[in-house]
């Protein structure tokens, strides 16, 4: 929940409120009101006690990113405005967890400030808060080239700790399949997923004034396909797949995105050619589910061997939704691709869980709810554009690291929460696929002096 919560105003609020600020500082009375009334009954005390420490935090966001974000002067200062109260609370022992969630805000403030001032960058601050966000990239360009290597050591936390959210919620994502799987069929949770998720992000490009390309029905048309290559499919698979196999050895299958995408990629694209190192680490792929899917499995098609299968035969979807992206929707701004997609999801996805499940049950366990959105609106809306940001500052062969470290997230989760416990040959096969996501990068080899080919774009 604590993770949640600090994502929504990173990726949530920063936008929001520089296109609505009143509106984003009125949503702290929702938070405030939401938060009371959880406080009201035992069993959602905590959450209850969370949320209103949460609320000083977007309180204080609203009104600095609305009014004052030109000013890096008074960040501290305005992030400190709830600090009063949290002091009269902790004294009286009032919601302690809460409390300890608002002081990391000013305490993380305070950090990345002093940062700032001691490598010299408040003028680029101003800067891009100042200038249009189609100027962004230049701002920072020029920050970079001013930054010394310790410094440039900074920034390449702060992309390895974006790497790292990201892989988490994306590994979160297979756990809180395994929770919702408990309550409800895959094509129903498929359904809860990509309508969630599709709202969120239409509501985010509307508000923020997003909406500029002009939704023709070739372009709906362009996103069905989308939707069904890069959502229904392998959302479907994957459930499914989960019902006979763990959530963490789902995600391991799940790194073999990357190298069906260059197979595919080679088959229809002409600028996409297979190297020997791509051959290579292709193969090592193959290896390394072939390791952990092993012989006995050609013996008989067990649920567990077909769970499996089913979720390597997502990875070859995605690998054609990454095709049909670069042919078929090239151009159209990426955010917008994404909500468009999950909507034409949405609508071809409805029909069939309606008719296959019946109608969705809604008198379900907080637990399943609180999976539900965490598998739609930050597993899938949030990590959309939270990837998109990343693939923006650190390019597509970056971006792939991120295949790498959602397994990790996701077994350990599972091992913690839902007791799962995966076989040796499950790590080796992993170790394999790694190395293979490694071989087609390239980069670790021409350090090394053992290669020249050109990640992954």
């Amino acid at each position: 929940a604590a993770a949640f919560l600090v994502a929504v105003p990173e990726f949530a609020q920063a936008p929001l409120v520089r296109g609505l600020p009143s509106f984003s500082l009125k949503l702290t009375a929702l938070w405030l009101y939401v938060g009371w009334k959880l406080l009201q009954k035992p069993e959602t005390q905590l959450w209850g006690d969370l949320t209103i420490g949460f609320s000083w935090t977007w309180l204080a966001g609203a009104i600095y990113w609305g009014w004052f974000r030109w000013d890096p002067y008074v960040h501290l200062p305005i992030e400190a405005l709830g600090l009063p109260m949290v002091i009269i609370l902790m004294r009286y022992g009032k919601a302690k967890i809460g409390n300890y969630f608002y002081l990391g805000s000013p305490l993380g403030t305070a950090i990345t400030d002093v940062y700032f001032y001691c490598v010299g960058l408040i003028p680029y601050w101003k800067a891009l808060m100042m200038r249009p966000p189609a100027e962004a990239g230049g701002i920072l360009h020029s920050a970079l080239l001013r930054m010394e290597t310790y410094q440039g050591v900074g920034c390449a936390i702060v992309l390895l700790t974006l790497l790292l959210l990201l892989g988490a919620i994306w590994g979160g994502a297979f756990f809180f399949t395994d929770i919702a799987l408990e309550a409800m069929s895959p094509f129903t949770l498929v359904a809860h997923r990509v309508v969630w998720a599709a709202a969120a992000l239409w509501l985010y490009l509307l508000l923020a004034g997003r909406v500029r390309t002009p939704l023709t029905a070739g372009l709906w048309g362009r996103w069905a396909v989308m939707g069904l290559l890069n959502n229904i499919a392998p959302f479907s698979l994957i459930m499914w797949g989960q019902t006979a196999i763990e959530g963490g050895l789902a995600s391991i299958f799940n790194a073999m995105t990357a190298p069906f995408g260059v197979l595919v990629a080679a088959l229809f694209l002409a600028d996409e050619r297979l190297s020997f190192q791509k051959i290579a680490g292709v193969l090592l792929g193959i290896a390394g589910v072939a390791a952990i899917v092993g012989a006995d499995a050609l013996d008989g098609l067990d649920p567990r061997s077909l769970g499996q299968f089913a979720v390597v035969l997502a990875t070859v979807s995605y690998a054609f939704a990454s095709v049909w992206g670069r042919v078929a929707l090239k151009g159209v701004p990426v955010e917008l691709n994404a909500a468009g997609m999950l909507a034409m999801s949405a609508v071809m996805i409805l029909p069939v869980a309606l008719v296959v499940d019946g109608p969705p049950s809604f008198a379900l366990s907080l637990p399943v709810w609180g999976a539900i959105f965490g598998i739609s609106l930050v597993g899938t809306a949030i990590a959309y554009l939270l990837y998109f940001e990343i693939l923006r500052l650190a390019g597509a062969g970056n971006t792939m690291l991120v295949t790498l470290i959602v397994p990790p997230f996701a077994i350990g989760l599972g091992a913690v929460f839902l007791g799962e416990r995966l076989e040796p040959a499950a790590f080796f096969g992993f170790g394999l696929i790694a190395l293979g996501l490694a071989v087609i990068d390239g980069r670790l080899f021409r350090r090394r002096g053992q290669g020249n080919s050109t990640p992954i774009q």
